[in-house]
């Protein structure tokens, strides 16, 4: 009876061995790429700023207006942040520059803001060519729920 059980904890000390050396072949670590990066800080700055807007009725006017998200200005009423839990980086992930422009006008919808990168290439192509962004559609329906 012994010989049998020593036998099985053999053939299961056997098995989780060459079960660890095959696992890590099949399964990679998950990788975000740079774009996938960017998407996010995109998507938290927008969810940010619908609900700075949500409190004072105002999106900032420019740039350095963004600093609303997480400083409170003397000018603004019902401003209840900070917004967000750290600054958002000067550059993204492909090293290029973030653009946020309100009103925004590369859009006949003037009513909303723009905040993107100007992706790989480096060149502001008002939300088009490789410039990544969310439409503010996804971020306004999301921040309803």
């Amino acid at each position: 009876m012994i010989k049998k059980i020593l036998y099985i904890a053999c053939i299961a000390l056997f098995l989780s061995g060459v079960n660890s050396l095959f696992i890590p072949k099949f399964h990679k670590p998950i990788r975000f790429s740079n774009e996938d990066k960017a998407r996010k800080i995109i998507e938290t700055v927008m969810t940010a700023l619908v609900e700075l807007k949500k409190d004072t009725s105002v999106y900032p006017n420019s740039p350095i207006g963004l600093t609303l998200l997480y400083e409170r200005s003397e000018t603004i009423n019902n401003w209840d942040g900070p917004y967000l839990r750290r600054r958002i980086p000067e550059k993204d992930q492909m090293g290029g520059e973030w653009i946020y422009r309100y009103p925004h006008d590369c859009d006949v919808n003037m009513d909303h803001f723009a905040f993107y990168s100007v992706g790989k290439n480096g060149i502001d192509e008002c939300m088009g060519g490789d410039d990544i962004y969310i439409e503010i559609g996804e971020v306004l329906s999301d921040s309803n729920n």
